[in-house]
Order: C-alpha cells, then sequence, then structure tokens
C-alpha cells in the first residue's frame, strides 16, 4: 500500500532554508507503517530540497551549504536543478532513518515569496 500526502509551504523570498523535517515526519507517523520507503518531492524549478546535520539544532550549517550553492550561480532554475527536487527517505520502525542531527530542508533561490507544493508518497514495504 502507498500513502501519497504533502503539504503547503511559503518560502520568504531571498534565499532561506526552511525545515521540513517535522512536516515529513508526521505524515510518516500518521500512515502506522513499520517498514517504508518515503519520496518527498518539490514540483517546479527555482527552489530545492537538501539535507544537512545540524548539531544542537543550530542551522548554521544549512546557511553555510546554501552560501556555498549561491557562488556557483545566481539563475534560481540551474541551482534547482543542481541540487535536485526529490528525497528518499527509508522508515525502519516506524521511525525515518536519520542521523541524530539531520533535519530536510526546502530552500527557494528565487528573491520574491511564494507558495510551494510539497508532496509526500509514502511506500509500505512488507516483509
Amino acid at each position: 500500500m502507498h500513502v501519497s500526502s504533502g503539504f503547503e509551504l511559503r518560502s520568504p523570498g531571498p534565499p532561506n532554508p526552511q525545515v521540513i523535517t517535522g512536516q515529513v515526519e508526521r505524515l510518516i507517523r500518521q500512515t502506522g507503517y513499520k517498514s517504508a520507503q518515503t519520496t518527498v518531492f518539490l514540483p517546479g524549478s527555482g527552489a530545492g530540497l537538501f539535507t544537512v546535520d545540524c548539531p544542537g539544532g543550530d542551522l548554521k550549517q544549512a546557511d553555510l551549504l546554501v552560501q556555498s550553492w549561491l557562488k556557483l550561480s545566481t539563475e534560481p532554475n540551474l541551482l534547482s536543478a543542481m541540487m535536485g527536487n526529490h528525497l528518499i527517505l527509508p522508515v525502519v520502525r516506524a521511525q525515518m532513518v536519520r542521523s541524530t542531527w539531520q533535519e530536510f530542508f526546502l530552500i527557494d533561490f528565487s528573491e520574491q515569496p511564494r507558495w510551494h507544493q510539497v508532496t509526500v508518497l509514502i511506500q509500505e514495504l512488507t516483509t
């Protein structure tokens, strides 16, 4: 079985990474699946998804990563193509598999605020 769900998120404008870990974890918990593969997908261009460790909840590493990407280009569509628009996340024992400080982010490289529809597909794995 699978569950297709999602959530909306408004990006604030200038590139500013937004944590989406909690929203994705909440959707996974709602399924009750013990073992699954989760795909997080962001339609469109100009924005991307990424993951990085943030020890103690400090988002400095996410900001450093974004600043590194911005040194490569200022073109939102090119940056989002290089970063990617999806994440594949395993679920084991009803928990998303990730390191202690690992967070998942949406980043919009455009300068204007806009809404994003994040799609989450959770595919139950049977043994």
